[in-house]
């Protein structure tokens, strides 16, 4: 089992430095692990793969941002920001088109690139 955990941290930090090239590479450390760890626990080893995809998507992590502001693999893993990648609140968007429905009310629609 152990020699499995190792194994999926290393898939990970490999696919995350493949996937997020816009973001700084990063080597396995024992705090890293931990974190990795913990959201496999909590969420699982899918969702940590669709976590690094969503941030990979994201103009904004990768620092196209007001800020320069850059996400990190440590803020990307933190329990509350792994959650809001994960549900893909920084996904990019293209313009808002405006549509009417059926009773000819305008509502807003973010159209995905």
């Amino acid at each position: 089992k152990e020699k499995e955990g190792r194994e999926d941290i290393g898939e990970i930090v490999d696919f995350f430095n493949k996937t997020c090239v816009s973001l700084p590479s990063v080597k396995i450390t024992p705090k890293r692990v931990k974190s990795i760890r913990a959201r496999i626990r909590e969420h699982s080893k899918q969702e940590v793969f669709q976590m690094i995809k969503n941030a990979a998507g994201s103009s904004f992590l990768a620092g196209q941002n007001q800020r320069d502001w850059q996400a990190t693999f440590d803020w990307l893993f933190r329990p509350s920001n792994f959650v809001k990648v994960l549900e893909g609140n920084y996904r990019d968007k293209e313009k808002s088109e405006v549509k009417s429905n059926i009773n000819g009310t305008s509502w807003k629609r973010n159209v995905l690139k």
